[in-house]
């Protein structure tokens, strides 16, 4: 958070960063209650680090609700309750990871959300191989993922704006 503050000129550029950094950390828990603390403890720190950050930035800032449901569903998505070791779920499904690719459009930041599975990962596949490929995702970061104005995406997730 302190190099997207550093790189950041204004609020916005700031909460792109944020998000930016926040979608680049994984993590695999094998207890879950220690999976759930995880994301409750990652998200307090975002939010505590995302309000300093806004307030040095601008004194008088509010907090953009939208950048907290984002890294909510960022946290939530990069954060997995299983064994790294059977790349598998308590339910044995298999662990999976989003990848979020950022693209610029329409001046406004989104990301390409592509799932793939852990154990696609560790071998070096590309994701057109992993068992999850076909899931996808477009949305802006500050979206609400709720709405589907769009509608349903073949082979996405549903776009969000």
């Amino acid at each position: 958070m302190k190099v997207a503050l550093e790189q950041s000129k204004n609020i916005a550029k700031f909460e792109d960063n944020c998000l930016l950094a926040l979608s680049s950390l994984y993590g695999i828990e094998l207890m879950e209650d220690n999976a759930e603390m995880l994301v409750m403890n990652m998200l307090q720190e975002f939010i505590s680090d995302y309000l300093g950050g806004i307030v040095t930035i601008d004194p008088s800032a509010k907090k953009n609700d939208k950048v907290i449901k984002s890294a909510k569903v960022i946290i939530r998505s990069n954060m997995a309750q299983g064994d790294a070791l059977t790349y598998e779920t308590s339910t044995d499904d298999p662990i999976i990871f989003s990848e979020w690719e950022t693209f610029s459009k329409n001046g406004r930041l989104y990301v390409q959300r592509k799932e793939q599975t852990f154990e696609s990962i560790v071998a070096g596949e590309d994701i057109v191989n992993s068992m999850a490929a076909s899931q996808q995702e477009e949305m802006d970061l500050f979206s609400s993922y709720d709405t589907d104005e769009e509608g349903d995406l073949d082979d996405n997730y549903r776009t969000c704006f």
